[in-house]
């Protein structure tokens, strides 16, 4: 009766290291006896133990990146001395992750999207979040639209095009893209002023007079009016 369990849970064990969840593997035990004992459903079961596999790997993830800072213990950047160093701008070391706010760039222009359109899809796909540097979905736009305009403002035009640059030197580097891809440029000039005359367009009719004209000249074609100066 008991050698059924226990095969069980060590298999468990085994397939929770393979997945590289050591949170769960630790915990499932005592929820699982609190699930039996209150009742849980599955759906909630679940829910709490990937709720502290996350905590936890959040925890593991700010401890490994202030061990790689050597910061002192206890040293956050709510207590740096902004004013003795005044170079340093707060606001712009307060401001919205960087990676984010690229991201964000680069969808917008990869996909053609507005700054509205390209955050409403960023809310609904999980993919555009794991670009843009998020480790956990997110179901609410960390800033608003209109930091997209300031962002660009601040950081001007020459900047969005190094760091297009430099993307676009990383994915070759990483063979994420082939050097063939950037032989041919394909420009969409749908949003651009175009010189295009419309049929009734009177300059476009005098073009098309010094044409005919043109050509009758060529052929030695006497024409009785040119109908140029009509034209003009």
């Amino acid at each position: 009766m008991n050698a059924t369990p226990m095969i069980d849970a060590q298999r468990l064990s085994l397939m929770l290291n393979e997945l590289r969840l050591p949170t769960i593997k630790h915990i499932w035990g005592d929820f699982a006896a609190q699930a039996d004992k209150e009742g849980w459903p599955a759906s909630r079961f679940l829910a709490a133990l990937a709720e502290h596999e996350l905590a936890e790997r959040d925890r593991r993830r700010i401890e490994r990146h202030l061990a790689e800072a050597h910061l002192p213990a206890g040293k956050t950047l709510d207590c740096f001395a902004f004013d003795a160093v005044p170079m340093i701008s707060k606001a712009q070391v307060m401001a919205l992750s960087t990676r984010l706010m690229a991201g964000l760039h680069l969808l917008k222009h990869m996909e053609g999207l507005s700054d509205e359109a390209v955050c409403a899809r960023w809310v609904e796909n999980p993919y555009h979040q794991f670009f843009c540097g998020e480790q956990h979905f997110r179901h609410k736009l960390p800033l608003d639209r209109s930091s997209m305009t300031r962002w660009r403002n601040r950081i001007w035009a020459d900047k969005l095009e190094l760091l297009l640059a430099e993307t676009l030197r990383v994915a070759m580097e990483t063979r994420a893209m082939p050097p063939q891809a950037c032989e041919r440029v394909t420009v969409d000039t749908t949003v651009q002023t175009n010189a295009i005359a419309h049929p009734t367009d009177s300059h476009l009719l005098l073009r098309g007079i010094e044409w005919l004209n043109r050509i009758a000249r060529k052929h030695g074609i006497k024409l009785r009016q040119s109908f140029l100066r009509v034209g003009r």
